[in-house]
């Protein structure tokens, strides 16, 4: 290659060469046309005076020209270097230079803002000073490779002291330039990624967390492709069914299901990837891999992306086995209960009837008071039992029975509620208002809706007020949608601590023990069946309210008469 020639040479070279030119070409030309010495001494001054003028102009000219191009290049280099600082200072990673010990020869200007540190605390600092005790094993194992290997570009990552005390991480490429005569030194590139090790930490964090929950929470987890495979599945899982998760995986999900429920399981699977159902919940026996049945509560959900494209599904299974075996047991239980209360009470109204027919008979044939007034409180006492034994046969009745849904009449079924009061204790005493207003066919449960409003309008008569005159107003009213009752009075009220209380079996509230304790318990049940509802509100010694909501099932009729 042809060595290039410096700006000083490029001056002198073509003065020469146009100089030796001139003096050696303009003689000839004079010594070729002039031959009296005189004439030529005055020619060769006049020469002179055109030599110098000419490589004056040239000499002038080539200068110029350099020292425009100098000072061009010194204003693109002065430009270059406040680019140069510009980026350095605003760059996100910084550059140190050290030597063969690690003292920081120099550090680019944006190390202030990332350390904290002035440019006089970290020159000729040890960088072991600033950097993690607990990361300097790793800093020396890679700086003796880094210094064994000239050239060759090395990463790692450690932590460096801020100004503050707290600690960054740090990604570093390093580089050992020590062999070159400019550099003479290591050259290392670090930037900031510590708020990407704090993500990564708590990501791994998460993962621990989901992996630590995932295998030792209770139920059986998984996660179904939308093929219906096995994707990923806990240990609860494999407990349950009894395969291990390599076993498992290569299942379908219908395949946990014993044949008569295979087709059901794959058609609610097709439901929630169509959309057709957001979550699945059921309790189905799925068949473990000995081939015993065991009963399970699933819960399936659909997990879509930002696009709303499903992804998988997530299954969650419990095991219920032991719960539907004690609860199978536990109603095999009530029914008998359920039946032997029924039994017994049909079994005692027989003598009960007989001792009501007595006590009546006796106080017919008797003439004296005192045996008349024990026939008659033996008679009361007998009805009470009697209606004791109503109520238990009520309970069974609600438990047990079917909803039997007839067309009824409303004004009816209030004059068939006051009729069957018509012997209760205190009617007597108590003004009955009725106010009933139907434009519209009802359809309900006789024999449940007649429990219902014997026993409040009972409730109401039974809780009067000796002080003043006792009233029971029974409004009922119905629509399309609702039959709807109030049974207002004005006695003696309920203790505010007690109406949370008032249909709990066997209760009695606090201002007295009069009733069975069955009777709303009688009516939540009954209204509970029917689909309604009902809000009780009083205050002591003013009264009580009593709203029932009922929907009018004109939707099932499958009891009505032609």
């Amino acid at each position: 290659m042809t060595p290039k020639l410096t700006p000083p040479q490029k001056i002198v070279l073509p003065y020469i060469i146009i100089g030796i030119l001139y003096i050696f070409f303009s003689d000839r030309l004079v010594t070729e046309f002039y031959s009296h010495e005189r004439y030529i001494t005055s020619i060769q001054t006049y020469k002179g005076f055109a030599f110098i003028f000419l490589t004056g102009w040239m000499l002038y000219s080539i200068s110029k020209k350099y020292t425009t191009e100098i000072a061009s290049t010194k204003i693109t280099k002065a430009n270059t270097d406040i680019l140069y600082k510009a980026l350095i200072e605003n760059a996100g990673d910084i550059t140190v230079l050290t030597d063969g010990e690690g003292n920081i020869l120099f550090t680019s200007p944006n190390s202030t803002r990332f350390t904290g540190y002035s440019d006089n605390e970290l020159k000729n600092a040890d960088l072991t000073q600033i950097i993690h005790p607990d990361d300097l094993n790793n800093y020396f194992k890679t700086k003796e490779q880094i210094l064994l290997n000239p050239g060759v570009i090395f990463g790692s990552e450690f932590r460096i002291r801020h100004s503050d005390g707290s600690y960054k991480w740090v990604e570093s490429t390093t580089v050992n330039r020590l062999n070159d005569p400019i550099v003479k030194g290591v050259i290392t590139n670090a930037r900031d990624i510590n708020e990407r090790k704090i993500a990564e930490a708590k990501l791994k964090e998460s993962e621990l967390l989901f992996s630590s929950s995932f295998e030792q929470i209770a139920v059986g987890i998984a996660y179904l492709s939308i093929n219906g495979r096995w994707i990923l599945t806990n240990n609860q899982l494999c407990s349950i069914t009894g395969y291990n998760k390599t076993e498992i995986e290569q299942l379908c999900y219908e395949q946990l299901y014993p044949s008569v429920y295979k087709k059901n399981a794959l058609e609610n699977f097709n439901n929630i990837l169509n959309g057709t159902t957001q979550n699945y919940i059921v309790e189905k026996k799925i068949q473990k891999k000995d081939g015993s049945l065991i009963w399970v509560e699933q819960i399936l959900t659909l997990i879509k992306d930002e696009n709303d494209k499903p992804l998988y599904v997530t299954i969650i299974i419990k095991d219920i086995d032991e719960a539907k075996k004690t609860e199978s047991q536990l109603a095999y239980k009530n029914k008998e209960l359920d039946t032997f209360i029924y039994r017994s009470s049909h079994d005692l109204r027989g003598p009960i009837t007989t001792i009501i027919g007595l006590s009546d008979l006796g106080v017919m044939e008797t003439n004296e008071e005192k045996l008349k007034e024990i026939f008659s409180n033996s008679g009361k006492v007998a009805l009470k039992m009697e209606k004791i034994l109503d109520d238990l046969m009520a309970v069974t009745q609600i438990k047990q029975c079917k909803t039997s849904i007839d067309k009824i009449d409303l004004k009816s079924i209030v004059q068939s509620t006051i009729k069957g009061v018509k012997n209760k204790e205190g009617l007597n005493k108590t003004q009955l208002v009725t106010n009933v207003d139907s434009i519209t066919d009802i359809y309900t449960d006789k024999d449940l809706l007649n429990i219902i409003l014997s026993q409040v309008v009972e409730n109401a008569i039974s809780f009067s007020d000796s002080g003043r005159q006792h009233k029971v107003i029974i409004t009922a009213f119905s629509n399309d949608d609702t039959i709807n009752f109030a049974i207002e009075d004005n006695g003696t009220g309920i203790h505010e601590s007690d109406l949370e209380s008032i249909f709990d079996l066997y209760y009695h509230g606090k201002n007295t023990n009069r009733g069975s304790g069955i009777g709303l318990y009688l009516v939540k049940a009954a209204i509970e069946k029917l689909g309604g509802n009902i809000a009780v509100n009083s205050k002591e010694g003013m009264g009580t309210d009593v709203q029932i909501s009922i929907p009018n099932q004109t939707n099932e009729q499958p009891n009505i008469d032609s």
